[in-house]
Parts: structure tokens; C-alpha cells; sequence
């Protein structure tokens, strides 16, 4: 479901198994990732619902331009969450995300979701489906194509900008 993209990730930080499977127990029950893939995909749900309200306040084109094209975005989203960003982006981005959900709490990971959309508004709208798929498939070489450098630089803007993002008081009250 995507916990096994997060453990690869700690075993590629740490040598030691026992201490990624601390880390990895730390991130689902006190950040609170557990609740992504309890059953019903509780979580999930809640996120991808508030994106889709955060989005059509901040980008309402785009969800219409999503719906003419046929894109479901929750297709794509729910991997973004369920494997906490190691499916979709550079690796030292999502370390700087990472930081940012640990020290802010895991309704950064949403607005971190909606900044990414929105910065690339302008590209989406020109897109076409086939266009669209494949910018999402293919995010990740796309913006580490200049380097480890330019993907952690590229993480702290990100997290900048996703910090003036506001979440649905429903959820920023469930932290």
C-alpha cells in the first residue's frame, strides 16, 4: 500500500533495521500515518476530500480542467499519500518534506499537496489527459534532473510556500 516505500527509504538512511522499524513505528502511530491504511483508509479519505475543497478554492480551473480531460486526481494523490511522497518526488525533497511534517504535524503533507498542484497550474492547464498522466508519472526525474542540490533547494521553497497554505479547520483540529 506504500508502507514499504517508507521502510525502503529509512533502511537507505540508517544501516541499522531496528532502529528504521523505531522510526518507521514513530511515524505511524505519533505522526499519525497509521491512520492512512487502517481499514476504509480513514485518513486517506478525509485527505483526499480535503484537497479536492482546498483545490477548488485556490484552483477551481484546474479541477474543471481535470474533469474535462478526464484526469481523476485521486488517483494520483492517494499514492503521493499512501507512500508519503518517496513514489512521486527526488528523494531529497521529500527528506526536506519529511522535516516539515515532523516538526509542523502531518497536515503539512496536504498543503504540501496543494502547493505542488497550484505552482504547476499554469503547465496542467495547458495540458491534455495523456500530457497530464505522464507529468504526474514522471515527476520525480523531472525535477531531480539538475541534481540532488537543486531537489533539496527546491524542497525548502516548497515547504515555504506550503507553510501559508491554510488546511480545513476540520483537519488541523484532528492533530
Amino acid at each position: 500500500q506504500g508502507m514499504n516505500m517508507i521502510g525502503a527509504l529509512l533502511l537507505l538512511l540508517s544501516d541499522s533495521e531496528e532502529e528504521c522499524f523505531g522510526v518507521l513505528a514513530c511515524l505511524m502511530d505519533q505522526v499519525g500515518l497509521a491512520d492512512f491504511y487502517r481499514e476504509g483508509f480513514p485518513l486517506l479519505r478525509q485527505y483526499l476530500g480535503a484537497c479536492d475543497d482546498m483545490l477548488a478554492q485556490s484552483a477551481p480551473e484546474m479541477l474543471e480542467h481535470f474533469a474535462k480531460e478526464g484526469v481523476e486526481l485521486n488517483m494520483y494523490l492517494q499514492q503521493w499519500f499512501l507512500t508519503f511522497f518517496t513514489d512521486c518526488l527526488p528523494l531529497p525533497l521529500v527528506l526536506t518534506i519529511w522535516d516539515a511534517v515532523l516538526l509542523e504535524g502531518l497536515p503539512m503533507a496536504l498543503k504540501v499537496v496543494v502547493t505542488i498542484l497550484t505552482s504547476l497550474r499554469d503547465s496542467l492547464l495547458a495540458m491534455r489527459f495523456q500530457d497530464i498522466a505522464t507529468a504526474f508519472k514522471t515527476m520525480r526525474r523531472h525535477i531531480d534532473r539538475h541534481g540532488e542540490w537543486k531537489a533539496s533547494e527546491a524542497g525548502y521553497l516548497l515547504v515555504q510556500q506550503a507553510a501559508l497554505v491554510e488546511v480545513p479547520s476540520h483537519i488541523q483540529e484532528a492533530e
